[in-house]
């Protein structure tokens, strides 16, 4: 059974997008583990230890106590009550404490919500950037705002054909759960760019993965990448843009983490990226 770990900062945003996970896990059958870190509280110097760890204790009782209450609230109100989703408490610094208990609980996925182009709630942050470096399983970013009912009957995989086709097996699946159409869209910067024969064998390898949806390709000319991205995404009224983010030299490839940041950060839509 698949696992979706959903971080909570008990925002309307996070809520948000604890109701679009929701919507995905039951069309996937997937299990929800909905997740809260919290910070330890200061230490002030000459605080007797067995007063800290109380401090602690109490901290951590408050957390899960609101954590349980809103997700029986979330569940009964998006009709999850009774499927199989779980509550879990870690103490730390949210950018560690999330990919770190993803990777221990073998989650397949992070769903998490954001602020969009005025900026990251709590869970987020300046912490989505770390986020998604450091998750090893795909994050989708659902924008405040964004209406978490919609399903993604579009979805657009923006790739520089580089290590995408191997990465695709959870977005097969939403695709076929959702009856969704892929667009496969590469930017490039110039109109006489010539595609590797790497490149090419890459294209022909993503056709391979997604032939067995309505899909299409598409190839646009332009120096802002990003930008190009969210406009065709929005032409096509798409519920989802998808990414495979590179980890060697992000800051010169054109689909780096950096990339990834700025267009999470302002799309309208959920943005899904998947680490290579």
């Amino acid at each position: 059974m698949l696992k979706i770990l959903v971080p909570t900062d008990f925002s309307e945003t996070a809520e948000n997008a604890m109701i679009y996970a929701i919507n995905l896990a039951k069309k996937l059958e997937a299990e929800i583990i909905f997740f809260h870190s919290s910070h330890l509280p200061v230490i002030v110097p000459g605080t007797p230890f067995n007063t800290y760890d109380g401090l602690v204790e109490d901290e951590m009782a408050y957390s899960k106590k609101n954590l349980e209450t809103l997700t029986d609230k979330i569940a009964e109100k998006a009709g999850f009550k009774n499927k199989m989703f779980s509550v879990v408490m870690e103490t730390g610094f949210a950018s560690d404490e999330i990919p770190k208990y993803a990777k221990k609980a073998n989650c397949n996925l992070i769903v998490m919500g954001t602020t969009g182009a005025s900026g990251l709630n709590y869970i987020i942050g300046s912490n989505a950037h770390a986020v998604m470096k450091h998750s090893e399983m795909p994050v989708i970013a659902v924008p405040k705002g964004f209406d978490s009912n919609l399903v993604p009957e579009k979805i657009i995989l923006a790739t520089d054909y580089k290590k995408t086709a191997n990465q695709l097996t959870l977005l097969n699946k939403i695709t076929e759960k959702f009856d969704s159409e892929i667009f496969v869209l590469h930017i490039q910067p110039d109109e006489h760019e010539v595609h590797s024969y790497e490149e090419k064998q890459e294209e022909l390898s993503i056709l391979e993965a997604v032939k067995p949806f309505k899909h299409s390709f598409h190839s646009q000319v332009s120096d802002d990448i990003a930008a190009s991205i969210k406009d065709f995404a929005r032409e096509k009224k798409a519920g989802l843009i998808v990414m495979v983010a590179h980890e060697s030299d992000f800051m010169e490839r054109l689909f780096g983490l950096s990339m990834t940041k700025e267009i999470t950060h302002s799309s309208e839509m959920p943005v899904m990226v998947i680490r290579d």
